[in-house]
């Protein structure tokens, strides 16, 4: 009797066997799942059409408009990024992880006042020091504030942010207080415990080539060994930093003090190509088209003294 029951249990859930296969259940694909297939495929202006679609048509979703926003990131649009998120903070105020990354495009255009509110707003919000104590810093070193940027940096640590990107702008900061020793040191610990990072060589060559130019306009003489040893560095990492005005930037004046004219010209224009609005890049820029038409002036006259 005990065997019977077990039988009866056992089939009373075994599938039904009539003879024909159960009807096939369609699976219902989200607009962020066909977004993230489009994504998959680097098809970034169709997942951005889906998303907007919703977006406009569900009451600006938060989790839509994040990544939206990180799309429009991904493509370099800061505009459509900005009003992305601002529309998804009028409907959702309360959506806490949106602030941060609108705090980022407007910190991108330099609107250091409006990034710094959102970020209070987004700690006021209970978004934690590893997310707001980065970009806060930055945006209090921008301000000139370097004890407000190093007090954010230490608690965004402290609360587990990357210690590369911490560490990195912790050197900045030295850079930017004229703290070149400091820097120096800072970025070479990190270059050594971070080998394969290619962020701190570009600054110890930059701060090398800032130090060969000093010697340079006191002396009159350039020292080109060092020169030459940070365009070494420059040249070892410029396919990982390919977008990187400031690695241009790097090789535009090591070219210059070099009187290479030609080269630190092509370097300035790749420099202006890939940045915002490097103003002391449009500056070096002309004094290196300058040199250059001088040299090739001063060329094409030697060349017409010489005996025919």
């Amino acid at each position: 009797m005990k065997r019977l029951l077990v039988l009866l249990l056992l089939l009373s859930v075994a599938p039904l066997q009539s003879g024909c296969d159960p009807e096939p259940v369609a699976v219902q694909v989200t607009p962020l799942a066909q977004a993230e297939e489009l994504i998959g495929k680097r098809d970034y202006p169709a997942a951005i059409a889906v998303l907007e679609a919703v977006r406009e048509s569900g009451g600006h979703d938060p989790a839509v408009v994040k990544r939206l926003m990180e799309l429009h990131k991904a493509q370099g649009d800061t505009a459509k990024g900005i009003l992305c998120g601002r529309a998804g903070i009028a409907a959702h105020p309360e959506a806490r992880e949106l602030y941060a990354p609108l705090a980022l495009f407007y910190f991108e255009v330099n609107q250091v006042d409006e990034a710094r509110t959102l970020l209070i707003e987004a700690r006021r919000l209970g978004v934690g020091d590893a997310e707001v104590g980065l970009p806060l810093g930055a945006c209090l070193a921008r301000a000139g504030d370097s004890e407000g940027a190093r007090r954010e940096f230490e608690l965004a640590q402290a609360a587990g942010a990357d210690e590369k990107v911490v560490q990195m702008n912790i050197g900045l900061l030295h850079v930017q207080q004229n703290e070149t020793a400091k820097a120096l040191a800072a970025f070479e610990a990190l270059s050594a415990k971070y080998p394969a990072l290619p962020g701190p060589k570009r600054e110890i060559a930059r701060l090398w080539l800032q130090q060969a130019t000093t010697d340079a306009r006191d002396s009159g003489k350039v020292d080109e060994a060092l020169v030459n040893r940070a365009m070494d560095m420059l040249w070892n990492i410029k396919d990982e930093l390919k977008t990187d005005w400031r690695m241009y930037e790097a090789m535009g004046d090591g070219w210059l003090l070099l009187g290479e004219f030609e080269a630190s010209v092509a370097a300035y224009t790749d420099a202006l190509r890939h940045g915002h609005n490097p103003k002391s890049v449009e500056d070096r820029y002309r004094v290196a088209k300058q040199q250059l038409n001088d040299a090739l002036k001063a060329a094409a006259e030697a060349a017409e003294a010489q005996p025919k």
